[in-house]
């Protein structure tokens, strides 16, 4: 084959101008339809995050978001919450440990627009909720975060706390001494959790109790005002309640948990106030061990 034969064969084997820049407009397009739709998605739908380390830089987000929703008496500082998520990553390799920290945010448009904080303790075998927030200032967080949130926390308790009995949590009923647009956040409130928990399979009931929050602050005079709360149970390997009803045993042993290992660490670095402030749980769990009926009905 001669060299010109062969330069020849060349090119015509490379590829034209024309089509180069088709094909590089190709690329081009597809790129920014990539981009494009992942900004929309951005906008659209709510991220759920979990996170793991204090460094994350969606940590201050969540400071942010927790000072603006949670009342300043049934919260704890914000820093020790973010403390825990350091020390549960490297605890939890022990078999001892008990508790299990989980905090997730939701975020939209790069801001962080939710919050669940939630808490598993090994041997009870029950999930709390401690923390919820959503900024209902972002009409899009108020219509797609709490769905994404519990998802999240579905996602999690079939992969890796498959023992879970149930997931419990407390939130604050209607008031007739408050205002109605309040009251009507509160019942929102509620339907939300139950209809989310519905969607996802974990049907959520209504204890039909007075339960009592305890405070989280000790008055010089040791006296306590407790709020008046609803606790809400959502079975997930319990099983299903029968006829809307379950055993005084079950409440207090949901109760005890609540109390004893939810509240009782409260003031853990603090001895003399630890001693009180546990005495002061088991009072609340000693009045309802006596005044309990045998069966509590559930409302759904």
């Amino acid at each position: 084959m001669s060299t010109a034969q062969s330069g020849q064969n060349l090119s015509n084997g490379l590829l034209s101008p024309e089509l180069i820049i088709a094909v590089i407009g190709g690329i081009i397009s597809t790129v920014i339809g990539t981009l494009f739709v992942d900004w929309i998605k951005s906008r659209t739908t709510v991220k759920v995050k979990l996170l793991t380390k204090s460094t994350d830089k969606d940590v201050e987000g969540f400071v942010e978001l927790y000072d603006k929703l949670i009342d300043e008496n049934q919260r704890i500082d914000p820093a020790e919450i973010i403390s825990w998520i350091d020390e549960d990553r490297v605890l939890r390799k022990l078999e001892t440990h008990n508790y299990l920290h989980y905090l997730f945010v939701g975020k939209l448009s790069g801001s962080v627009v939710s919050f669940l904080k939630t808490m598993y303790c090994k041997d009870t075998q029950y999930m709390f909720i401690a923390y919820y927030g959503i900024d209902t200032s972002v009409e899009r967080a108020r219509r797609l975060a709490a769905p994404a949130m519990m998802k999240s926390l579905a996602n999690l308790i079939k992969k890796d706390l498959k023992d879970c009995k149930a997931v419990i949590a407390e939130v604050e009923p209607p008031n007739m001494k408050i205002d109605e647009r309040e009251n009507t956040e509160r019942r929102a409130r509620i339907r939300l959790f139950k209809e989310t928990a519905n969607r996802l399979s974990y049907p959520m009931y209504e204890i039909g109790i007075k339960y009592l929050q305890p405070q989280m602050e000790i008055a010089d005079d040791e006296k306590y005002l407790e709020e008046e709360s609803i606790l809400l149970y959502a079975p997930v390997s319990d099983p299903k309640p029968y006829n809307k009803k379950i055993p005084k045993e079950k409440v207090l042993d949901i109760l005890r948990f609540i109390y004893l290992q939810i509240y009782r660490p409260t003031f853990r670095h603090d001895p003399e106030n630890d001693f009180s402030y546990q005495r002061y749980l088991n009072t609340l769990l000693q009045h309802y061990e006596t005044t309990l009926p045998d069966t509590v009905s559930l409302k759904g």
